[in-house]
């Protein structure tokens, strides 16, 4: 398993992080956690984490050795100052954030909709707000409504991975059902409740 980590960042499980399930994971944070663009990359076995590390610096292993093919993967000094700039205000920003999740999931009970299922122990990130509608023509009526309206809300998981021509998957029916029903609405620590509220009201006319 390779988990970007903006769906598993300052998430744990028992108190335990949940990158530690993974032996490896991609960090190209963009969202409540950001470096503008770029990011790193986690390894907890060694011997990958030195073949990651000369492949994002030209394939260099030292000054004047190659150790092998590699690109110019490395994170600006830039990039370096914004995640250091943003990192003070992380706690706030994950406590914003799900405040406006507890908003929408209060004005949105009531509607034929799915909501993300969190098992128990999980200290959730509120990366993002996914709904799940109980078909696709109903997400794409809501998404043309939202959209007259300069809101723009994102199919992050569609379409399902295993259906891209060049991925040669096979046949995952619970998935390419869900991501062609599932729309991330809006959730960023600077989104107002009258915005909240908007969005929720426009789902309630598009669905009732």
């Amino acid at each position: 398993m390779i988990p970007h980590i903006v769906l598993v960042f300052h998430m744990r499980v028992s108190r335990f992080s949940v990158l530690v399930m993974s032996p490896h994971a991609v960090f190209m944070l963009q969202k409540f956690f950001h470096t503008g663009e770029g990011g790193m990359i986690c390894a907890q076995n060694e011997e990958l984490f030195h073949q990651i590390y000369y492949s994002h610096n030209f394939g260099h292993n030292g000054p004047e050795a190659f150790h092998g093919v590699g690109i110019n993967g490395k994170i600006s000094e830039l990039n370096a100052a914004m995640g250091l700039a943003v990192w003070p205000y992380f706690e706030e920003i994950v406590f914003r954030r799900k405040e406006i999740v507890e908003t929408y999931l209060k004005l949105l009970s009531d509607l034929n909709l799915q909501f993300i299922s969190l098992r128990e122990g999980l200290d959730w990130n509120y990366s993002y707000f996914p709904v799940v509608f109980e078909s696709e023509d109903v997400l794409n009526r809501v998404m043309q409504d939202l959209n007259k309206q300069d809101i723009f809300p994102r199919r992050y998981f569609y379409p399902s991975l295993n259906t891209l021509s060049y991925a040669d998957g096979k046949p995952c029916p619970i998935a390419e059902n869900i991501s062609k029903r599932v729309l991330c609405l809006p959730l960023y620590h600077g989104l107002s409740r009258e915005l909240v509220s908007l969005i929720s009201e426009t789902l309630k006319i598009v669905m009732c």
